[in-house]
């Protein structure tokens, strides 16, 4: 065992001081440093601003009178709508989209902007780990 491991110790030193070696940390030491300084890193890893305030524009004077216009003009309008040709053709974009999601290119782009998945609920992480789910819990 000592053999391999010295022989192990003498091929990580070798490697390590090798001039390749030395390249790839630099190019890799600076990539992260340009991508960590950037703007757009700083912006996507921000934490929230604990001190946002949520107003309900309904209850504005200003938005609120256009919100119950719009809501009352969209239910008088939604079943002349249902029953139009345009919601044929808005029916029928949907199916020529839902076939083009269905080729190799629309599955890549749909890849590509879909949202990560959630985190994992207590009985899918117990799965993982070899745990049998707790149907109980359920």
């Amino acid at each position: 065992m000592t053999s391999i491991t010295t022989l192990r110790e003498r091929a990580t030193a070798a490697m390590g001081g090798s001039r390749i070696a030395r390249t790839a940390r630099t190019v890799a030491s600076t990539a992260a440093a340009f991508v960590t300084g950037s703007f757009l890193y700083g912006w996507l890893t921000a934490e929230p601003d604990p001190d946002v305030v949520v107003i309900d524009l309904r209850d504005t004077r200003t938005v609120g009178p256009f919100i119950t216009v719009l809501t009352r003009v969209v239910g008088w309008l939604a079943p002349i709508y249902r029953e139009s040709v345009l919601a044929d053709g808005v029916t029928a974009l949907g199916a020529l989209l839902a076939w083009v999601a269905d080729t190799r290119a629309g599955r890549a782009l749909v890849a590509l902007f879909e949202p990560p998945a959630p985190p994992a609920d207590d009985a899918a992480a117990a799965q993982t780990e070899g745990e049998p789910p707790d149907r109980d819990a359920e």
